[in-house]
């Protein structure tokens, strides 16, 4: 299992679709498509879809020109493990940020019934054999990829928000996505947790037999390679910001360490 730093996980996954070069891009939980724009700088002949629950978002979606030009499709549903009609609830009324579950101690500014679909009932998807998923959607992640049903043997590569802690009322947690992952036939190369929150991420994960594909390596060698330069870069901040707040024990550990080299 390998793991790179948060971020990296959205050049990891931009990487892969270099490496990969997927006949399909699914954008779930699009927000307002800049994840789908940049997606179409790396896919040229790729068909792309964004998926947005959100009315009012989706509705600005639509009417924004450059997804039109870039030929990305846009629809205005719910990728769920259901099809059906439900409830999209708002938790952040700036962000207009939403998830089909109820959200765990924030209060929900505003609520709509919106379409629910599986992907498997896409028919479009079904011709495609080389699919790579960007799962942005709140709490719902497992339902996303439970809902692909026989389409997940079509599936090369997913980026997926996770959460460690409920966030959201009933909902799957990291653990229970890792397994099913592993179980459909992906290996996990990179996790995520944002940083001072600790219960959210990302996590990415690659269908078994592309390791053995050399681009697909090497992405992985890069990713890992990027985390090292991080983590180094991380450890000078911390190393000059102790140097700034402890001077006077800063100096004297240096002397201390001096004296045992000599």
């Amino acid at each position: 299992m390998i793991f790179f730093r948060s971020v990296h996980s959205a050049e990891c996954f931009r990487l892969l679709l270099q490496a990969v070069q997927p006949d399909m891009v699914l954008d779930i939980g699009s927000r307002d498509g800049k994840d789908a724009l940049l997606f179409r700088q790396t896919v040229q002949q790729a068909r792309l879809l964004a998926f947005e629950a959100n009315p009012l978002l989706c509705d600005r979606m639509r009417q924004d020109n450059r997804l039109a030009d870039a030929n990305i499709g846009v629809y205005c549903v719910a990728i769920s493990n259901t099809n059906g009609i439900t409830l999209f609830s708002i938790f952040h009324k700036d962000k207009k940020l939403g998830s089909l579950r109820a959200p765990s101690g924030w209060e929900v500014t505003e609520a709509f019934n919106v379409e629910a679909k599986r992907l498997d009932s896409f028919s479009e998807l079904k011709k495609y054999k080389h699919i790579a998923l960007w799962i942005d959607v709140e709490g719902c992640s497992y339902e996303v990829m439970e809902g692909l049903g026989e389409l997940i043997h079509s599936v090369s590569f997913v980026h997926a928000e996770v959460e460690t802690e409920c966030l959201w009322n009933d909902q799957k947690l990291y653990p229970d996505f890792l397994h099913f992952m592993e179980t459909h036939g992906f290996m996990q190369i990179g996790l995520e947790i944002k940083p001072r929150k600790h219960r959210q991420g990302n996590a990415v994960f690659i269908r078994r037999e592309l390791i053995r594909d050399p681009a697909v390596r090497r992405v992985i060698v890069m990713a890992n390679l990027r985390n090292l330069f991080a983590l180094k870069s991380h450890a000078r901040n911390v190393r000059y910001r102790l140097r700034k707040k402890y001077p006077i024990f800063w100096a004297y550990g240096r002397r201390i360490k001096n004296f045992f080299i000599l």
